[in-house]
Formats: C-alpha cells, sequence, structure tokens
C-alpha cells in the first residue's frame, strides 16, 4: 500500500527578477525589507485596468486595485511602481499615461515594483496607506465670508502700513544686586 500526496505550486506567470541593467537605468537602491520584481501586464479585450494610486514623496503607491482587473492579478496595495517599460516615474498623471499607451499600443507593458516583505516594512506601508487615505489631495473650498473679511484686513494693512512706525519691543533691564551679592531680574 503507497501513501501519495499532491504538492501545487502556484507561481505567478506575470512575474520576473529584476535585471541588474534594469536596475541601473532607473537608479534602483535596494531597501531591506522589500522585494523587487518586474511585473509584466498583458492586455485582455474587456478587461480594465483597474488600478488606483496615489503619490507621496515621489514614490508611486497601489492603493486599490479593482476585481477582476489587470491591476488586481498583478498589485497588491502596497505596492510601490517604480518604472514603465524601464522608465523611471515618479508622477501619477505621467504612470497612467505611460501605462495606458502602452497597453493600447503595444497590447503589454512591463513595471518595476517594490513590495514590502519584512514585518517593519508592512508596518511602514500600512501606516503610510493610513496617511495617504485621510489626507485630501484638494484644499476644501474657502468660505464667502473668510475672503471678504481677509480682502478688507489686506486693504487695511497695506493702508496702514505708510503710517505707523514700528515701535520696539526691546527692554532692556538692569539686573540688581541684594545684600547676600546674589543678582535678581525685575520685569
Amino acid at each position: 500500500m503507497s501513501l501519495g500526496f499532491v504538492i501545487t505550486v502556484n507561481r505567478p506567470q506575470n512575474r520576473e527578477p529584476v535585471v541588474y541593467a534594469r536596475s541601473a537605468s532607473i537608479q534602483l537602491k535596494r531597501l531591506p525589507g522589500y522585494a523587487y520584481f518586474v511585473v509584466n501586464l498583458k492586455r485582455f479585450d474587456k478587461v480594465h485596468l483597474g488600478l488606483g494610486i496615489r503619490s507621496y514623496r515621489n514614490k508611486i503607491t497601489v492603493n486599490r486595485t479593482d476585481e477582476n482587473s489587470l491591476a488586481a492579478f498583478a498589485y497588491l496595495v502596497g505596492d510601490s511602481i517604480l518604472d514603465v517599460n524601464c522608465e523611471r516615474i515618479t508622477d501619477v498623471q505621467l504612470l497612467q499615461k505611460r501605462l495606458i499607451e502602452s497597453l493600447v499600443k503595444y497590447g503589454a507593458c512591463n513595471t518595476v515594483v517594490e513590495r514590502p516583505e519584512s514585518a517593519i516594512a508592512i508596518h511602514n506601508t500600512r501606516v503610510m496607506s493610513n496617511f495617504l487615505s485621510s489626507t485630501c489631495t484638494t484644499d476644501p473650498s474657502m468660505p464667502g465670508d473668510v475672503i471678504c473679511i481677509a480682502q478688507r484686513e489686506i486693504v487695511r494693512h497695506k493702508a496702514n502700513q505708510s503710517k505707523t512706525i514700528p515701535k520696539s519691543v526691546y527692554r532692556h533691564v538692569e539686573p540688581a544686586k541684594d545684600f547676600n551679592g546674589m543678582l535678581f531680574l525685575f520685569l
């Protein structure tokens, strides 16, 4: 009687290691606790890209992937996309443009991905992700009454600017000595 078992190894087919020439061309600085690899994206009819990204300190981070999209099978939330087709990218709009151009023109593209693996790297990525999700990308609109008050105060300040002479706030204080020779300051 023989006992047998089957081991299934699932390797992503769209990933490969970053070769030295590509690392050098994009000036890749490998950080401890992160994995670096190339993701190959291939366009399929009726499958959208489905990638949500944000930029922070010249690093583009994945913050969302749509279900059953190209991005869902390539990226995880927290991954940083460092380049597109061997071109270093630090701007969200440029990344979107290069991805779409390549997918439409050639039907494929590839990106270098930085993925956190160690506990510290994962924690840092979560902290950054929480920070990015809590901050607005645009400033809130300014209420009209606040704008009127600010404009009125600017006019008043400019009108009085030539009339007022700055007054010194510095006051010289002489130290006083008591009978034991100790110094005291009186304000």
